[in-house]
């Protein structure tokens, strides 16, 4: 009987030392460049992929960055955060697109800080197709599709500031998807030297704003197509293309 119990024990601690750890989802989570995805994803146990980083991360949460370094490209299917503040967090996207973002309608994804480069190989810097999004201190260059491309597939928003836009086919691409209405936002952007368009919003559920923004150096620069609504306040510097409304400042 003892030796039955010894081999059962035995059976039973090898078992557990072949499971994998399992970490438990945290609000905030951290990448480094010296990182590892099998770790917890904490700060002192970084992991090293925005990807690797994503599935620890509570709906709702945050991916700080710890230091400079390149953390891949990522899917994001929920609201999140992805934040670099002081350390040059980027992402090189070659052959592939950046960020991908498909959340579920109306939720909040946050993207700070970080340089997306396409390597003049990569698809689309970031392509939303559904979600609230919100791009804020952002370098976008180097796609051979557009820095930003949105055809969503539920009514969205997007939100641009601070964010610098270059060197890519096109802009910011906003494409009407079915019945799906979409709402995009542009404050103090520079989109500038794409080759095709610098800001282009195509079908009638489609509404843009620019405030404090240079839109330049593209074949058309801005553009409203099968009766999309573009307003500008009446700050901004763009040399061809006009929006179909402009709105003195309050």
């Amino acid at each position: 009987m003892k030796v039955i119990k010894q081999f059962v024990w035995f059976i039973c601690a090898a078992a557990s030392l072949a499971a994998a750890p399992a970490f438990a989802q945290a609000t905030r989570t951290w990448v480094s460049g010296v990182g590892d995805d099998l770790n917890p994803c904490s700060r002192t146990a970084p992991c090293k992929t925005f990807a690797g980083a994503i599935s620890k991360t509570q709906t709702g949460g945050e991916i700080s960055v710890l230091d400079p370094a390149g953390f891949g490209a990522v899917t994001i299917t929920k609201a999140i955060s992805i934040v670099s503040i002081g350390s040059e967090g980027s992402i090189l996207a070659s052959s592939v697109n950046g960020i991908t973002i498909n959340a579920p309608a109306n939720s909040k994804v946050h993207i700070y800080g970080l340089i997306i480069e396409g390597a003049a190989t990569g698809l689309n810097g970031i392509r939303v197709l559904s979600g609230d999004v919100r791009v804020e201190n952002v370098v976008i260059r180097g796609f051979t599709g557009n820095g930003i491309d949105m055809q969503a597939t539920t009514p969205s928003r997007l939100f641009v500031k601070s964010t610098s836009i270059s060197h890519n086919a096109g802009g910011i691409n906003v494409l009407q998807s079915g019945a799906n209405s979409s709402g995009v936002i542009l404050e103090d952007v520079s989109i500038d030297r794409n080759t095709n368009f610098g800001f282009r919003l195509n079908g009638a559920l489609m509404a843009g704003f620019i405030t404090e923004s240079t839109i330049t150096g593209s074949a058309t620069d801005i553009q409203a197509l099968t009766g999309a609504s573009l307003t500008s306040f009446g700050n901004n510097t763009v040399i061809n293309g006009s929006p179909t409304a402009t709105l003195p400042l309050k």
